[in-house]
């Protein structure tokens, strides 16, 4: 919190503390103000968006988040970070029910990010969604060779603040995928 009362007119530090907020501190909302903060400063950093764009989603606003996420991804289509703004439409798109749109993004981010296990996850759960039984099972075994003890209450932990529409959707693909309870 200190690098807030020291920073709170710099974009990168809000960015920066957004993530920190929701990842350690898991409030997504005081993570969403940040990163809306760090927008009013810099209006055309695609990683304060991107931030924003998935706290959007995890708290079940898909509109708001793919508007933010497709806008940071035209901002900086060679982003190093792209397998984060794809990771969160990827998000997004499930939160709608839009597997086919969510397993795209997904794979654009495993992609660029191999060893993104939330890529994974949401690759895993879309394919399972759609069907596509044994590419679920194949993907979410990847995602446990780099993740080995996860289960659906580990994760659920570490995901308190999103809301639990959202947190329901994840949970039934990876269900679906054979993630264990």
């Amino acid at each position: 919190m200190r690098a807030l009362e020291l920073g709170k007119d710099d974009g990168n530090v809000l960015w920066m503390a957004a993530y920190a907020m929701r990842r350690l501190g898991q409030d997504v909302h005081h993570a969403r103000e940040l990163a809306y903060r760090s927008l009013d400063l810099n209006p055309n950093s695609a990683i304060a968006m991107a931030v924003a764009g998935w706290m959007e989603a995890e708290l079940g606003n898909s509109g708001k988040s793919l508007e933010l996420l497709r806008r940071a991804q035209r901002l900086s289509p060679r982003d190093p970070r792209g397998w984060f703004i794809a990771s969160g439409m990827a998000l997004a798109h499930v939160v709608d029910g839009h597997f086919e749109d969510a397993a795209a993004c997904a794979r654009m981010a495993v992609d660029q990010n191999p060893r993104s296990t939330i890529a994974l996850r949401f690759l895993a759960g879309s394919l399972a969604r759609l069907g596509q039984k044994e590419k679920a099972a194949n993907t979410l075994q990847d995602m446990l060779e780099i993740e080995p003890h996860l289960t659906l209450a580990k994760l659920r932990e570490r995901l308190l603040g999103i809301d639990e529409r959202v947190w329901s959707k994840v949970a039934e693909g990876l269900r679906l995928a054979g993630l264990p309870e």
